[in-house]
């Protein structure tokens, strides 16, 4: 006898009872918005929710304006729900290093802030989700409310959203084309960063080896001002003066603009940590001055070598020439 059709099928029970189990254990993973306190576990979350990091240094055992934006502001719901929906909370409390319990801790957590261009309490960053800071948040006398921080985060959209395009096209992309997005990326973030993107520094140099781009002028120099900055403050200074010598001669690399500023930076570290005398100095300020005569810097050169040659009272030192570097990385 043939069975009666059935107006009941297991299979639309199954279907369900899966989109069910799959809904509940996506409501269970759920990540409330919370503050993370540590980096490493910061940038694990971001790389897996595909979110950028909001970044908070406080100080709240030597400064009292961080723990009341804290109370006021970043410990409240609404800044917590808000913000975090598009970023991966992160607060590190900077201790004071002379009273904490674990000094070495301390000093580490004192230099990340360092490093990362924070020099007061309370700061505020937005970084990607590899780490990179990209916009720095002013916390000042009239950040009182959640929403004032909520809507300095989104004024820096527009520059978020050209970051996140510039780095999705340097992972597609090989040779000069990835060396022009690298440059574009960096020239998006503010110059106060730009000590933490000496990778991409690298990474461009390496991508256009035969300087089809025209840029490797530009980021050799960086680098090689950089390590003489560094060696500067170690007093190890000698080899990473003959790497810049070395660069100012290398054949068809740097701009005109560049060599005057590379010059410039010769004279300034070897002067000032006793390397040659103001005479030798006056030298490389003159071949600087003669680079580019007509530059922005150049007025200023001219002043620096009258003032150590004796035509105005000496100094006795050669002062960091702040534009210089900009225009030349510019050039």
């Amino acid at each position: 006898m043939k069975k009666s059709p059935s107006f009941f099928s297991p299979k639309p029970l199954c279907l369900s009872f899966i989109v069910l189990t799959l809904y509940l254990a996506a409501a269970c993973t759920a990540v409330e918005p919370h503050w993370e306190t540590d980096l490493d576990t910061a940038l694990a979350e971001a790389h897996m929710r595909h979110k950028n990091i909001f970044l908070l240094f406080t100080g709240t055992a030597w400064d009292d304006i961080s723990e009341d934006l804290l109370f006021s502001i970043f410990n409240t719901e609404e800044f917590k729900k808000e913000a975090g929906k598009n970023y991966i909370l992160l607060h590190i409390d900077v201790p004071d290093i002379p009273t904490a319990s674990d000094r070495e801790k301390a000093a580490e957590v004192f230099r990340l802030a360092l490093n990362m261009g924070v020099r007061a309490a309370p700061t505020a960053l937005l970084m990607s989700e590899t780490g990179r800071p990209f916009a720095f948040l002013p916390m000042t006398t009239e950040t009182k409310t959640a929403q004032n921080v909520l809507d300095l985060i989104r004024a820096e959209r527009p520059r978020e959203k050209k970051i996140n395009r510039l780095y999705d096209k340097i992972q597609k992309t090989q040779g000069s084309k990835k060396a022009e997005y690298i440059d574009a990326y960096i020239e998006t973030v503010p110059e106060r960063f730009h000590i933490t993107l000496n990778d991409l520094f690298i990474q461009l140099i390496e991508s256009d080896p035969e300087n089809k781009s025209g840029l490797l002028g530009k980021y050799k120099l960086r680098i090689a001002s950089e390590n003489a900055a560094r060696a500067f403050h170690a007093g190890t200074l000698d080899n990473e003066l003959n790497k810049l010598l070395l660069l100012i001669n290398e054949k068809n690399l740097l701009s005109p603009n560049q060599i005057q500023d590379a010059y410039y930076q010769l004279a300034y570290f070897a002067v000032n940590s006793g390397k040659i005398s103001q005479d030798e100095a006056v030298t490389y300020l003159r071949q600087a001055y003669n680079a580019v005569p007509d530059s922005a810097e150049a007025a200023d050169i001219l002043h620096v070598i009258e003032s150590l040659s004796g035509g105005a009272p000496p100094t006795g030192s050669i002062p960091p020439n702040e534009g210089a570097s900009d225009s030349a990385a510019k050039d």
